[in-house]
């Protein structure tokens, strides 16, 4: 080994491997050895570290499967003082703040998730905060939230992170960690260039706070490089901080199911502009509010759902896809040189302003076959003035369980879309929710006000007629013009031996699964009076419902249905009526057409 001159001495070879072992016995990482107990921290003193000290520069802690708390206290600023600090698969740094508690993450690589969990969980009835500052890393699939009340609309927790977030690791927000608890408020208030991960918001068992939501933006460059993916069965998941709202919010890339309302925390429009990341994401929900959409970066960004947002649409660049013809019929689209619109639905799709590249089109029908190459698909668009037309409107949140004389079928309960009663010539869709009909304990007719009522791919038509009334035989009589497009209907008043009647044509878009319950002395029935058509393969019973649907289907009319019926065994139950069965046929050409399976 070559002597190391310092200052202008040499020192010896054997010195310099002395200090070498030195500096790297100085470096070795430290280690939590097992769970803060309650009302203690190791964040700033010794604690459970197993080199029994305190947390101090050069070195570099981990935490494998335990629990590192904050102290508890009121408002206290606090810098962890170690390199740093990574929290793996397992562990869990949890802020236990009793008013506004501040801590740091200044020195070295900061805080490291590297699988592991962040959150600020003290009580879930005050809204006590944990602000996080200085440096986050992101180095595998690792998760954040904050406790709030069991009650939606209630009381929440914060978790503000401050800190520049970087890395490629994907964040879970809520979900199921913290026993489905971290109901509350996590805000994202810095710009994160680096961070490029996926941002998953996820169901816990309520979301309970009414403005902020689960997630909230309070930079428009949170998730500039990030893909934003919204999987709550609640709406609107993630909130805009008002005082942020100067430009348009820039998300990387955009997937998920929920519903997502585009205005800020006052109620005031967003511009949302999506695919900086220059992914290719599909998005299954649906963007409502007044706010505007851009699409950007090189992707495909795919709307395979039904979308009620009222403002313009611009693609800027790369691809922008839509299954429906749901453009707001009173807004301008517009899509620059080198952008596509991919119109898949075979539909034609009004709206007041059309300009490809640099040009404003007049009033006429424009398609991939006179739009140079700014349109393809199967659809086209109609540029025209005057009165909106018909508009789809979709559910925001299923219908409440408990049994009601008024839901989403006769009347405006805030879960539509568009606010107001349904009402032709507006077609409504129910999205991934479950609408359910009325809960009369006697026999009455209910006639939907819009023009289509269509069932989607995780959506439900639920019949609740006499709802857990045992024994009772009224029937419900519902004149709907229904469309199958991948969901479900179901009779399942519960212990009751009550009809569901759909009266008016049923057309089969996409594959169905219809049913009615029984219990071991009453079945339901749902009964479909008026003409089925299309193709695509109707189910009847099966694993619908949880297998539950041991009750009787009738088809009562002709039907020019050209698909499969599937009658499959309801789950491991057995067929409640040994006389009617689970299908019945109450016409001589209810399957005249179709295969019966």
């Amino acid at each position: 080994m070559k002597p190391r001159q310092i200052h202008g001495s040499v020192l010896p070879a054997a010195s310099v491997v002395f200090l070498a072992l030195a500096g790297a016995a100085l470096a070795a990482p430290v280690t939590l050895k097992t769970n803060d107990e309650f009302g203690t921290s190791s964040f700033n003193a010794v604690g459970q570290w197993n080199n029994d000290a305190a947390p101090s520069p050069g070195n570099e802690y981990f935490s494998s499967t335990y629990t590192l708390r904050t102290p508890a206290d009121t408002g206290a600023t606090y810098t962890f003082a170690g390199d740093s600090l990574t929290m793996q698969a397992g562990s869990r740094l949890l802020g236990k703040s009793l008013g506004t508690q501040t801590i740091n993450f200044t020195n070295g690589a900061g805080l490291i998730l590297n699988g592991g969990l962040l959150n600020q969980a003290n009580t879930s009835t005050t809204a006590f905060t944990l602000n996080v500052g200085g440096k986050i890393s992101v180095t595998a699939a690792s998760s954040m939230g904050a406790a709030g009340s069991g009650t939606a609309n209630t009381t929440s927790e914060n978790l503000n992170i401050d800190a520049v977030i970087s890395g490629s690791g994907d964040l879970t927000i809520a979900g199921n960690l913290n026993g489905n608890g971290n109901t509350g408020i996590t805000r994202f208030n810095a710009a994160n260039p680096d961070y490029t991960g996926t941002v998953i918001v996820a169901q816990p068992s309520v979301i309970s706070s009414l403005t902020h939501r689960l997630l909230q933006l309070g930079n428009v460059n949170s998730l500039q490089k990030a893909t934003l993916s919204i999987v709550t069965t609640g709406p609107n998941p993630v909130s805009f901080n008002q005082n942020a709202n100067t430009a348009p919010f820039n998300i990387g890339g955009l997937s998920g199911t929920s519903t997502q309302r585009l205005s800020d925390t006052a109620g005031n429009p967003v511009n949302l502009n999506v695919g900086g990341n220059n992914a290719s994401t599909t998005f299954s929900g649906t963007l409502t509010g007044a706010g505007n959409l851009t699409k950007s970066g090189t992707g495909t960004l795919t709307f395979s759902g039904i979308n009620a947002y009222s403002g313009n649409t611009t693609v800027a660049a790369g691809i922008l896809e839509m299954a429906y013809a749901t453009l707001s019929d009173t807004s301008t689209v517009t899509i620059t040189a080198g952008a596509k619109l991919n119109l898949t639905h075979n539909k034609v799709d009004r709206v007041t302003s059309l300009v490809l590249g640099s040009e404003t089109k007049g009033p006429g029908t424009y398609h991939k076959d006179n739009s140079n190459g700014f349109i393809t698909g199967t659809g086209s668009i109609l540029v025209a003035s005057g009165p909106p037309g018909a508009q789809e409107v979709v559910l925001i949140a299923s219908d409440p369980v408990a049994a009601t004389a008024t839901t989403s079928i006769n009347g405006d309960i805030g879960n539509w879309s568009q606010a107001g009663v349904p009402a032709a010539p507006n077609n409504y869709h129910t999205g991934i929710f479950t609408l359910r009909t009325p809960s009369s304990t006697t026999s009455e007719t209910i006639t939907f006000g819009g023009s289509t009522l269509s069932l989607n791919t995780g959506g439900r038509l639920l019949g609740k007629a006499a709802a857990g009334v045992n024994g009772n035989t009224s029937v419900q009589t519902l004149n709907v013009n229904l469309i199958f497009n991948g969901g479900n209907i179901d009779q399942a008043g519960g212990n009751t031996s009550s009809t569901l009647v759909i009266n008016g044509p049923v057309q089969s878009l996409a594959p169905a699964s219809v049913g009615s319950l029984a219990n071991t002395t009453n079945f339901e029935t749902l009964d479909f009076a008026g003409p089925i058509s299309g193709d695509s393969e109707i189910n009847i019973a099966g694993a619908a419902n949880g297998g539950a649907n041991r009750g009787l289907v009738r088809f009562s009319a002709a039907n020019p249905f050209t698909g499969t019926v599937n009658v499959q065994q309801p789950g491991t139950n057995t067929i409640q009526s040994p006389l009617h069965r689970l299908l019945q046929l109450g016409h001589v050409n209810a399957l005249q057409n179709a295969t019966l399976n």
